[in-house]
């Protein structure tokens, strides 16, 4: 990206950090798009998050990438953490939990 990203958080894991980067909301077409990346888990990439507003978009990029987070292996296990708590404190849709999340088959 090169937008400065709005927001980072640095997890652990095993094989060292990894760093969630959100950059700002902009707007795409009639609705808004909120980009983010992750780095340093197999499977990182880049997803996004669309709404109506900025502030939707935001708010789906987040849980975009905490259900990417804990899909990956190390979140899976439990192996990833945030201040040592397997709560990464980032939302999830209301019908979801993490351990929903984790159960659920891999993509």
């Amino acid at each position: 990206m090169t937008t400065p990203a709005i927001a980072e958080r640095i997890f652990e894991s095993p094989d060292g950090p990894v760093r969630l980067q959100i950059f700002p909301p902009q707007p795409d077409g009639q609705d808004w798009r909120c980009d983010y990346e992750i780095e340093g888990l197999s499977g990182e990439g880049q997803g996004h998050g669309m709404g109506v507003d900025g502030l939707q978009a935001l708010y789906n990029a987040l849980q975009g990438a905490h259900i990417k987070l804990l899909m990956s292996e190390h979140g899976r296990t439990g192996r990833l953490t945030w201040l040592e708590q397997t709560d990464l404190t980032l939302p999830l849709p209301a019908y979801l939990t993490a351990d929903d999340v984790r159960a659920s088959p891999p993509v």
